[in-house]
């Protein structure tokens, strides 16, 4: 994560995409209503720009308006995959350094969630998760769809070539294109654990295509706790001007640089 240390650069926060599209007007600016089961999951992606501590702490103050429980979710060992794609580490040390930087990455943030006063704040690893009997199960069955179901395969295989081509793999072989499934079916997977644990809106800056088609229903065969999650695609401007990172001070008065839906309604089960 980039260390910005004196000043910092305010950003805009908006929702530009939630998925379902039906989801859409439950997310509208002035509802500032909160609901018992409005909370989410913000992804947080290791060494990723998106999430630079002035982002990071726009993105955290767009969220204690709208929810009332959010996760931090450090993606440590998902991480693991991207360095065995970039530097061509092994499962064992490639595990240890995601670990490593996980943990760096949460002692660097960690303040910015101090002083939030409409969402509880909880920073979670995915090395919590993946240990659990639960996400076996879950895992189990993504690997099965991505074998039995030609289109959720294709998606997946959509989702690692972008995923590698980003990562300077232009022209990728099994092994990355196998790491870059496992990376997808290993959020997924994670992402079933924490519905089950009332966070159902994952929020993320940037586009997860395979997501957004399971939640408008393309995926029929897929987990229904992933069919059931409601996905936020955050987009992130430069504000425009500079101010001295007393770290959320926006988190004590209405957000000016906050933009675009602001409640939520938790989807319901069919």
């Amino acid at each position: 994560m980039p260390d910005d240390k004196c000043t910092a650069v305010r950003y805009k926060i908006k929702a530009a995409g939630v998925h379902p599209a039906s989801m859409r007007s439950h997310f509208h600016f002035g509802n500032m209503a909160r609901t018992e089961h409005c909370n989410c999951v913000l992804g947080l992606s290791l060494n990723n720009e998106q999430f630079s501590l002035p982002k990071l702490q726009s993105m955290a103050a767009w969220i204690d308006q709208r929810f009332r429980k959010c996760r931090i979710l450090v993606g440590d060992t998902i991480y693991r995959l991207t360095l065995q794609i970039k530097e061509h580490l092994d499962e064992g040390r490639s595990l240890e350094k995601a670990r490593q930087i996980g943990s760096a990455t949460i002692e660097q943030i960690r303040h910015i969630f101090d002083s939030a006063v409409g969402c509880q704040f909880e920073i979670i690893r995915c090395s919590d998760i993946i240990t659990s009997s639960e996400y076996s199960i879950y895992y189990e069955q993504l690997d099965a769809l991505v074998a039995g179901d030609i289109h959720f395969e294709q998606s997946v295989r959509n989702f690692g070539l972008h995923f590698l081509r980003r990562n300077g793999q232009a022209t990728p072989g099994p092994v990355s294109l196998s790491q870059s499934r496992k990376y997808l079916l290993e959020e997924m997977a994670i992402m079933c654990c924490e519905y089950r644990h009332g966070f159902s809106v994952f929020v993320y800056p940037g586009s997860m295509t395979t997501f957004a088609e399971i939640s408008e229903g393309l995926h029929p065969n897929a987990p229904s706790e992933l069919k059931n999650i409601t996905m936020i695609q955050l987009k992130i401007d430069r504000g425009g001007r500079k101010h001295r990172p007393e770290i959320m001070s926006a988190f004590h008065k209405p957000n000016p640089f906050v933009e675009d839906g602001e409640g939520c309604t938790a989807r319901k089960d069919p």
